[in-house]
Parts: structure tokens; C-alpha cells; sequence
């Protein structure tokens, strides 16, 4: 699948087994504190944005940010108004993440592919976000005209879990 194409749905629609995971999903106390950012970032403008290996931070129309990090192998997020601290913006660049800005040979989506994370950001930059799609460890947020930028915690090419990030249609 590439990344601008819409996904085709099954139309015989979701087996036990993925029915069974989306449950276990929205069960999930992951799943309960990630749907409290939605109510945040819902409707705002991205305006611009920093990235480093493992995370970045959305700066967003009216002066506030988010930071989606990985901690604890999750994708994890704070916000916040005005300049970020240097407490802040050093999440992004955890030494216990890998880089996937190189291809990994590992058997995950896109993980053939390089991944350049602030590059693909930049895409979100003057879009509004409209929600947030959440999964077992890492959530997207979601903008106008079905994109999205999908992120996933996959190993990288020396197998350290690492985050990727896409502009992609969902």
C-alpha cells in the first residue's frame, strides 16, 4: 500500500480475532488516558514542528504544543502553552530508541522504507486536526481529507524499538 492511496476495506468486515483486539484496545488504560488529548487538539492548526529520534512535538495555532514520546514502549504525549523546557524537547531524543531513518529488515509496514521523521510532519504543517486513531502503543492524529500521521513502534535496522512516523490517506 502506498502511502497516499485510501486502504481497501474488506467488505466481509472485521474477523473474531481483529474484533477481539479492538476491544482489548478500547478497554485498554492506554486507550483511556490517549482519548483525553483528542479534547485538546481537536479543531487547532499545526503551525509548525520539532522531531528527533524518539518523538516530536506539534506546535499548534494558538501557542500551545503537544510532545508524542515513547516511554515504557508506548507512545505517550504532553502538552503545553509558550516555549517547551529542555526537559521537554530532550524526550525526543532518547538514547533507549533506535533511529529508523534507515530501512529495517524487519517484517513490519513500510519497514523497507527510510523514514524521515521531520519530513514527514512537515505535511501536517497548516492542517487542522480532527482527531486521534488509537492502537495497543502509539496513536495518529488525524486532519482534514483523511490523512493521518501514522505512527509505529517498530525495530529498527539493529532491532532497538524505534519510532516511525508517515504522512499517509486513512
Amino acid at each position: 500500500m502506498k502511502h497516499l492511496e485510501k486502504p481497501v476495506k474488506d467488505p466481509n468486515g472485521f474477523t473474531k480475532n481483529q474484533q477481539n483486539v479492538l476491544t482489548s484496545i478500547f478497554e485498554s488504560e492506554y486507550y483511556s488516558f490517549i482519548s483525553k488529548l483528542s479534547k485538546k487538539v481537536k479543531g487547532k492548526f499545526v503551525i509548525d514542528s520539532v522531531s528527533g529520534n524518539s518523538g516530536f512535538i506539534l506546535y499548534l495555532e494558538n501557542g500551545d504544543w503537544v510532545l508524542s514520546y515513547l516511554k515504557n514502549k508506548q507512545l505517550l504525549y504532553k502538552c503545553g502553552s509558550g516555549k517547551p523546557t529542555e526537559k521537554i524537547t530532550a524526550r525526543m531524543f532518547s538514547k533507549e530508541y533506535g533511529d529508523r531513518s534507515s530501512p529495517s529488515p524487519h517484517n513490519f509496514p513500510y519497514a523497507d522504507e527510510s523514514n524521515h521523521i521531520a519530513s514527514e510532519i512537515e505535511h501536517s504543517h497548516g492542517n487542522r486536526i480532527t482527531g486521534l486513531a488509537i492502537g495497543a502503543d502509539s496513536f495518529n492524529f488525524c486532519f482534514t481529507e483523511g490523512m493521518e500521521l501514522e505512527t509505529m513502534l517498530i525495530p529498527d535496522k539493529k532491532g532497538r524499538l524505534s519510532l516511525s512516523v508517515f504522512w499517509e490517506q486513512w
